[in-house]
């Protein structure tokens, strides 16, 4: 036998029509990083502060603190401040003789 609650709780995600309503893909962790190392690769050499970085990566902030840490996207320039890197850009312009 199935609970009245869980019963109302099937027949709201599914429907009454037996038509699912709406089932969305919750994105894994390593997309939400890539997507975040990707955003700061298309932000080269713009500064931001540990309180920006968490506001836009959507992550905790020692959950941040962790990934920036040692990470090629990220160079920390003072307590608090990190500047986004394109290590790829700055290959291409060194080759060029670009600055």
């Amino acid at each position: 036998m199935v609970s009245p609650r869980i019963a109302e709780a099937v027949l709201a995600e599914v429907g009454v029509d037996n038509a699912v309503v709406d089932i969305s893909h919750k994105a894994s962790r390593a997309d939400l990083y890539k997507a975040f190392e990707k955003w700061a690769s298309e932000h080269d050499s713009e500064q931001y502060t540990t309180d920006q970085l968490v506001e836009i990566a959507g992550f905790s902030y020692p959950t941040v603190l962790k990934f920036i840490d040692g990470n090629p996207h990220f160079h920390k320039v003072k307590k608090g401040l990190y500047e986004c890197r394109n290590a790829k850009l700055r290959r291409e312009q060194a080759l060029r003789g670009d600055k």
